[in-house]
């Protein structure tokens, strides 16, 4: 049988050198607020809580136990869930079968079945193991060829390990098209959407030429946008289907893909495979799926794709990709109660995890979804401080956790380092000091949690070596309700300045 693995790096010995690493004293609130009065933040509520991630110690807090909505940071507590519920050995597996003819002289079937995986087919980490979803595919499909049948009945889709309600319903209606809202399947593939790139044709007024990636002749497009004027494209998908309708205009030449959701990604991805095996001179006369009370047909695995859990993190907090979070909180549903996971199921199994790391703290969180896009989550910054303050001193699953993280830093004055949604920002910060943790934006929502890890030179003459841990705090920024003239742009500067002050009075304090 073959079989492909997606593996990630852990994370740089700069972090984890920080356990360990002395606590300060002091309180910051005077200073925080005095600094949120000075920005006329007008009706905006905020929930702040500052701690030492060595000691707990509080460092601060202001209205830290008010419930906030928390946008991406609930990613936060569904990674940190995973690695308790899941374990940081956990491994995603979707496999391809083969059964033999129920009858003599009839034809065997194949099967795919599904683990809840959203890495699978991802662009991101098949680049990162220098492949394309195209490889994946031919993959299956010369799996498939050296079981030397020409002709099959029926592609079994067994998609059971989730329910099939792949939408959250308070996920916003209006923007369901777009990838931050792609349909959360037990089969899911190139993260559930398809990719479009328009060219400008030769005449002004004429359609624009058009490629999608994957490739996929078998869905309805049709092409309403025209050649000139400016690059304004976009794709409308009738919802509940995947009719799809080009529309805008292209200018030049668009190499940025517009994506795409695609509708029941597990039908979708059969479609696909039926597809290319067709291709290449296989036939398959009909895709089925699995029902509920349906026994699935024994059969002997040709193909297999597995995805290492830290890659699925690293994905769901670095990159904050909603759909790696929905998956992994319906995949830790399904292993708390062995039923389809679902959003419910999935809402107590990191309930469960939170009460297990910090008690009666988490009995007032709110969880809807996995991602942070639904506006029914809520949590307070006491609850994600101490969250992060307990995985951090968890010996065992912090150094995956630290890990997911996206990161921003200098090396020197002229040298910035970072990655992910953090990249780019904390530019008033020293050399050496480094955030760790993950934004997050909704509609009048934005928010900033992780670590602040202060380090110092372990040579001097090379301040290029930060190595040497000195303070690692833990935070959480929660802002609600913001509208106009306040912009997610001005919070995040009010956020960063925070950081700002939080590291100059623990140089003050050391």
């Amino acid at each position: 049988m073959k079989r492909t693995l997606y593996t990630i790096a852990v994370m740089s010995a700069l972090v984890w050198a920080a356990l360990g690493a002395p606590a300060m004293a002091g309180p910051l609130d005077g200073a925080l607020n005095q600094l949120l009065v000075s920005r006329d933040l007008r009706s905006t509520r905020y929930s702040i809580c500052v701690i030492d991630a060595s000691s707990g110690e509080v460092l601060a807090e202001i209205n830290a136990d008010e419930p906030m909505i928390p946008a991406s940071n609930m990613k936060l507590l569904t990674t940190a869930a995973a690695l308790d519920v899941l374990g940081e050995g956990f491994v995603f597996r979707t496999e391809l079968s083969v059964t033999e003819p129920a009858t003599q002289g009839g034809k065997p079937d194949l099967m795919i079945q599904g683990d809840g995986d959203p890495a699978l087919g991802d662009p991101v980490l098949l680049k990162e193991a220098n492949l394309t979803a195209e490889d994946l595919l031919d993959g299956w499909v010369q799996a498939v060829k050296e079981t030397g049948a020409a002709s099959f009945g029926r592609l079994i889709v067994n998609d059971r390990v989730f329910d099939r309600q792949m939408v959250h319903p308070s996920w916003p209606v209006g923007q369901l098209n777009r990838h931050y809202c792609a349909q959360v399947a037990g089969l899911n593939f190139h993260d559930n959407c398809l990719h479009i790139l328009p060219s400008p044709a030769s005449q002004l007024g004429a359609g624009p030429t058009v490629s999608s990636y994957p490739e996929s002749p078998f869905l309805q497009i049709f092409n309403s946008a025209t050649t000139g004027g400016a690059n304004e494209f976009w794709v409308d998908r009738k919802l509940g289907s995947n009719e799809m309708t080009l529309r805008g205009r292209v200018k030049t030449r668009i190499y940025t893909p517009v994506r795409v959701t695609l509708h029941d990604p597990p039908i979708y991805l059969a479609q696909l495979l039926k597809h290319r095996l067709g291709v290449a001179g296989i036939s398959v006369d009909q895709i089925v799926r699995l029902g509920a009370g349906e026994n699935a047909p024994s059969g002997r695995p040709i193909h297999r794709v597995e995805t290492l859990l830290p890659a699925v993190l690293k994905r769901t907090n670095q990159d904050s990709v909603n759909l790696f979070a929905e998956a992994l909180i319906k995949r830790m549903g399904f292993a708390l109660t062995g039923s389809p996971g679902d959003w419910e199921n999935g809402a107590a199994a990191v309930r469960h995890a939170l009460a297990n790391r910090l008690g009666t703290l988490s009995a007032g969180a709110t969880i809807a979804d996995g991602s942070g896009l639904s506006r029914d989550n809520k949590v307070t910054s006491r609850l994600v401080a101490e969250l992060l303050g307990s995985m951090y001193q968890d010996t065992e699953r912090g150094q995956t956790f630290m890990s997911s993280l996206s990161y921003s830093g200098k090396t020197g004055e002229q040298s910035r380092v970072g990655n992910g949604t953090l990249d780019g920002r904390f530019r008033k910060l020293p050399a050496g000091h480094w955030v760790y943790g993950k934004s997050g934006y909704i509609n009048g929502v934005s928010c900033l949690s992780g670590y602040l890890v202060i380090t110092e030179p372990s040579d001097p003459a090379n301040p290029d070596q930060s190595d040497q841990a000195k303070q690692t705090i833990a935070f959480s920024f929660l802002f609600n309700g913001f509208g106009p003239p306040l912009s997610n742009r001005s919070l995040k500067d009010v956020q960063d300045r925070m950081l700002v002050l939080i590291d100059e009075q623990a140089r003050d304090w050391r």
